[in-house]
């Protein structure tokens, strides 16, 4: 877990791109060739790193019928297709295409081209016309006029690889004489640099999974086989009690697990560690006036009561707020947030991330809820208001939303399920394909539920994901102190335990301790 001193290199991969453009020429051809430069730099001679970064890909590159084309045309071009390859180390690339004039008798605009870009995955990386605001990025190639960045990554890890598919051709709202019989001759250059990777908090639990299996252990495919488990093959603390405890807010938290492809706000996805508090008392969800939905709220996380001062008054650690115990906005007390509320270092580590919002695509059937389908269920598209009565228990007009951006939530059923490791009686993967619900009342099944740290069997816990039916508009999912996972009234007074979502750069102290990470000893973060 030590961090070492590491050497910079650099490596840049020139891939030289002679495009004729002819307007309204039938057809044109083009050629391509590529070469290799290395530079590497060791600052430390006794402990070096290498980096190098290889280059496949076809030796020509062919735009037919180059004139002015529509969007959906150019994007149907058979693409040039390159990989580069991490050979070792860890590097960040920058691909840039640019402009050499030298030699070219007449240069076409860079501002007539339309480049389209994706990645092996079919993602969209570049979809522009090459415009002045792309232009601006440093220059690898000196004698280059200009240089516009087509897309940057990370290659982590050896034998790491990214492959590309470039598209060029003329944009079709060209009309400027100068673009005829001109020519546009560019390189496409590949720089890459050394990127160290952080002791994160995130690796090293990764590490310690290797190390205690019966405490940590992923979803689905060393649990249930390749085609079972879920589609991200989380890690999670699992068991009765594991040594999941995490210093956090001068308060002791415990860590859910590792959560991959969250989303955060700006777009960016990544791999999060996800951690919950003890509880901040009992509250209602949501409540409502006595003409929404008879008044016992509505459920819908991203206008709900329990979430409005989670994240306002709880995440600034401010007083003030309404809260609810009861139905038809019955007034309690709050909390004292001023004092249980997150202090600005806490804030520092929370990503502001999309929170799923899903839920079941039908009326509640309490026969369905696994944890492997609620975790897909729960980033579905598929809303909550099902509602069919034409009793007033139907009366909201809510828009019901997918996905919420914030700070603060709650658990999901599934991550519940997932804490489990079975027992004597019954396995994990039983478990996780056994629905929730019959988790309290099958003998055998009861290991489920008392094998899941999340479990608290004194009271119910709310989640915060709804629960459609058709006869109601204020279901949600709670955790029953009996083990079972069902549905019940938004109004209710249920525990709320917030959960939050530590920004991918928190690390977690180094500790040779035995005991790290138990209630005695919780691991210690760092930003």
């Amino acid at each position: 877990m030590k961090k070492k001193k590491k050497s910079q290199k650099k490596s840049i991969i020139y891939i030289i791109i002679g495009i004729g453009f002819l307007l309204l020429a039938l057809a044109s051809t083009t050629f391509a060739f590529w070469s290799i430069t290395k530079n590497q730099e060791n600052e430390n001679l006794v402990n070096t790193v290498c980096l190098d970064v290889s280059f496949t890909g076809r030796q020509d590159i062919n735009v037919p019928n180059a004139y002015p084309m529509s969007i959906d045309e150019g994007t149907l071009l058979d693409p040039y297709i390159f990989t580069i390859t991490n050979e070792c180390g860890n590097s960040h690339y920058v691909i840039n295409l640019e402009t050499v004039t030298s030699g070219v008798e007449k240069s076409l605009k860079e501002e007539y081209l339309r480049g389209y870009l994706t990645n092996d995955k079919e993602e969209i990386l570049f979809n522009d016309t090459l415009k002045d605001e792309y232009i601006n990025n440093e220059k690898v190639i000196k004698t280059s006029s200009k240089a516009i960045k087509l897309y940057e990554g990370d290659l982590n890890g050896k034998g790491s690889s990214a492959t590309f598919n470039l598209r060029l051709w003329l944009d079709e709202n060209v009309e400027d004489e100068d673009s005829m019989s001109a020519t546009y001759e560019g390189k496409i250059t590949v720089t890459s640099n050394y990127q160290e990777v952080k002791n994160t908090g995130v690796n090293t639990l990764k590490e310690l999974a290797n190390t205690k299996p019966s405490m940590l252990a992923f979803d689905g495919k060393d649990v249930l086989g390749s085609d079972a488990g879920t589609t991200d093959n989380n890690l999670r603390f699992v068991g009765a009690d594991p040594d999941n405890y995490v210093e956090f807010n001068n308060e002791t938290w415990r860590i859910i697990g590792v959560m991959d492809n969250i989303e955060e706000e700006n777009g960016n996805t990544g791999s999060h560690i996800k951690i919950i508090r003890d509880s901040i008392g009992e509250y209602s969800w949501d409540s409502s006036e006595s003409n929404v939905n008879n008044g016992y709220g509505v459920n819908e996380w991203s206008i709900s009561d329990i979430n409005a001062v989670l994240n306002n008054q709880f995440y600034k650690k401010e007083a003030g707020g309404v809260c609810y115990r009861s139905n038809e906005n019955k007034v309690t007390d709050c909390p004292k947030w001023e004092e249980i509320g997150l202090d600005s270092e806490a804030r520092s580590m929370i990503s502001k991330v999309k929170w799923n919002t899903g839920t079941m695509p039908e009326a509640y059937n309490a026969s369905l809820i696994t944890p492997i389908y609620m975790y897909e269920m729960e980033r579905s598209n598929n809303k909550s208001k099902i509602c069919k009565s034409d009793s007033g228990v139907c009366s909201d007009n809510e828009n019901r939303t997918t996905q919420w951006p914030g700070y603060v939530g709650l658990m999901y059923p599934s991550d519940y399920g997932f804490a489990t490791t079975g027992g004597d009686k019954v396995s994990r993967a039983t478990c996780l394909t056994t629905n929730m619900y019959s988790w309290k009342n099958d003998d055998n099944l009861t290991d489920c539920a008392q094998k899941s740290w999340l479990l608290d069997d004194t009271t119910s816990q709310w989640t915060m994901t709804p629960s459609p039916v058709t006869d109601n508009a204020y279901s949600v999912f709670r955790i029953h102190s009996s083990g079972s996972v069902d549905s019940s009234t938004a109004y209710s007074a249920r525990i709320i335990r917030p959960v939050v979502y530590l920004k991918t750069e928190v690390q977690i102290l180094d500790s040779t301790d035995i005991d790290y990470g138990s209630i005695n000893n919780p691991y210690k973060l760092s930003i």
